[in-house]
């Protein structure tokens, strides 16, 4: 994970835990593909996109306050399928980047993939 994610996930956190409403961010694939998991888990109320990202958080709930990153470029924790597995009854998202995309630890399960454990919910 490269240091633009990094800044853009703490962004999202730091927005989220002050009680704002709306982010705007400059258009980027990447960050794109993590407001859609966001949204699928339902970390964020929605976004949307046209010149720049527009993200509108949650005001009743702080959804992000326990957004923890877990790899960085110097360190990243790689884990197998059957590691995987071995997760239990998590309470918390998971995400991961695989070779099929970003995914959830439910979604890896699924598709039956290991990958590079991002950060946590």
């Amino acid at each position: 994970m490269n240091v633009q994610t990094i800044n853009f996930l703490n962004k999202l956190k730091n927005y989220s835990l002050y009680g704002k409403q709306k982010v705007i961010f400059s258009y980027n694939k990447n960050k794109l593909q993590f407001l859609e998991i966001l949204y699928q888990e339902g970390l964020i109320q929605s976004f949307s996109f046209c010149l720049h990202l527009t993200v509108y958080l949650h005001l009743s709930k702080v959804c992000l306050q326990y957004l923890k990153i877990l790899s960085s470029p110097a360190n990243s924790k790689y884990f197998k399928l059957n590691q995987i597995n071995r997760f239990k009854s998590i309470k918390r998202t998971l995400i991961f980047s695989t070779n099929q995309g970003l995914l959830t630890l439910h979604n890896c399960r699924k598709h039956k993939v290991g990958g590079t454990l991002l950060f946590l919910c």
